[in-house]
């Protein structure tokens, strides 16, 4: 039998060097349209090149890089339309999610939301800005997974990549603030109350103030941004540059 055991070293190196791009990516370490060079990114993370473009092509097909012909592979730019059209999707999906999760929600499914608020909570007070985005999507994707609509999980896992460039974005544009972006805690205990107490309408009305609030902070923190240093601006196609 061949030995598939290179394959299966190159595959675990990929896996690997996946999460650690991702995680660059999401502390702001390449800038917005930056190239992403093979031969660089393997250097600075000590892989090869079947590993370094197995992680860049998993990163492109998640949303946050793009891959053109030629060109290679370059960070995403965030356009102020798609932060826009990110929460309007976001809204729709998320109160359905919840009317759906609603009659079927149980001991189980309360707990676990507190539990999901403890971690995410944990995380906020480290700072640690990977566990935080991480938290934050497992205690928000509860609803989803309550519901039982596999379709519905799927559409929130799609808007996997607006999310971290949300972060990213928002990190960019706080960067030289005392306020790095971090979930809000005090709208998550709002949250957590409303969904695992007995008025589905006080929920719903708590999740749509709540994805005001995320937008709020991002369009706040960029007129912040742009009066502080005149680094950022909007282009006339709504891009977020310098």
């Amino acid at each position: 039998m061949p030995d598939d055991a290179p394959r299966r070293t190159r595959q675990t190196m990929a896996d690997r060097l996946t999460v650690d791009l991702r995680a660059h990516i999401l502390q702001g370490h390449f800038e917005p349209g930056a190239r992403l060079r093979e031969e660089t990114i393997g250097a600075q993370f000590g892989a090869g090149r079947g590993p370094v473009r197995e992680a860049l092509s998993r990163l492109a097909e998640r949303g946050l890089l793009r891959n053109q012909p030629y060109s290679g592979y370059s960070m995403r730019d965030l356009r102020v339309v798609d932060i826009r059209n990110y929460y309007s999707v976001r809204e729709t999906i998320e109160l359905l999610a919840i009317r759906q999760c609603w009659p079927l929600r149980d001991r189980n499914f309360k707990s676990n939301l507190h539990r999901l608020h403890t971690r995410l909570v944990a995380a906020v007070q480290a700072r640690d800005t990977i566990r935080s985005i991480a938290a934050e999507a497992d205690f928000h994707a509860a609803v989803y997974i309550a519901s039982g609509n596999e379709p519905l999980l799927r559409s929130w896992e799609l808007l996997a990549c607006y999310r971290d460039l949300y972060y990213v974005t928002l990190r960019r544009l706080r960067a030289h603030t005392d306020h790095p972006p971090a979930p809000m805690n005090a709208s998550h205990q709002n949250l957590l109350d409303t969904l695992t107490g007995d008025d589905i309408e006080a929920a719903l009305s708590e999740t749509r103030e709540h994805l005001r609030l995320g937008l709020d902070q991002f369009e706040q923190a960029q007129e912040e941004h742009a009066e502080r240093a005149g680094e950022f601006h909007w282009n006339t196609d709504n891009r977020i540059g310098r």
